[in-house]
């Protein structure tokens, strides 16, 4: 009776031993990867990130940027300025004193003639004033003195200048005893200023100077 029991039990241990081969069921768990795809799915939401990048419509700012340049042309208009030159004579930088004349080509400082005289015409209206300037340069030496004032013509009020130069007018430190008398001839605005001025070298080597009679 014991055995019997005893087989019974063992019968029923080994029918309850299947049960555990249950346990594949649970194999099917797998499906739990099924939660590994949702991660999956939050990438995506993370690539909707990507669209801001697309801010760059900002570089649209540029525009603006060149419309703040634009202003500045306007700015630039300064040649407006330029038109306030037309105060200035059309025929700027011409010769101002024209018909310029002299009544000889030497004078001396102990003989006659002992003077030569200058005259000149204003080229135009803005012409308020004229002035002469000599140097003298040694015939023998060809030594060069600096330049001198050599005095304000006269103006007779209608644009006509004269200017009598004397042979005392010389500076006494240049008075050679034979030398080239070079002159120059400048222009003075109504302010004073110089307005314009003979090239130095046009009178160069035109008139005697002398210290005795020649």
């Amino acid at each position: 009776m014991k055995k019997l029991l005893f087989l019974t039990l063992i019968f029923a241990l080994t029918a309850c031993g299947p049960a555990p081969t249950a346990a594949p069921p649970a194999a099917t768990q797998p499906p739990v990867v099924i939660t590994v795809v949702v991660p999956a799915t939050s990438a995506p939401a993370q690539a909707t990130e990507v669209p801001q990048p697309t801010t760059a419509p900002a570089a649209t700012e540029a525009p603006a940027a060149t419309s703040t340049t634009a202003p500045v042309l306007p700015t630039d208009t300064s040649m407006p300025g330029a038109t306030a030159t037309s105060t200035l004579p059309p025929a700027f930088g011409a010769d101002k004193l024209v018909n310029i004349t002299r009544d000889g080509d030497h004078f001396s400082l102990k003989c006659s003639p002992s003077q030569i005289v200058f005259t000149g015409t204003a080229g135009d209206t803005y012409v308020a004033g004229a002035e002469v300037w000599y140097r003298m340069v040694d015939k023998v030496t060809g030594m060069q003195s600096k330049w001198y004032a050599g005095g304000k013509m006269d103006n007779d009020g209608k644009g006509n200048f004269t200017r009598t130069f004397s042979a005392l007018d010389v500076n006494p430190d240049v008075r050679f005893d034979n030398a080239w008398f070079e002159y120059q001839f400048i222009a003075l605005a109504k302010d004073g200023n110089v307005y314009w001025r003979s090239d130095k070298t046009t009178y160069a080597k035109q008139v005697t100077f002398t210290k005795e009679c020649p």
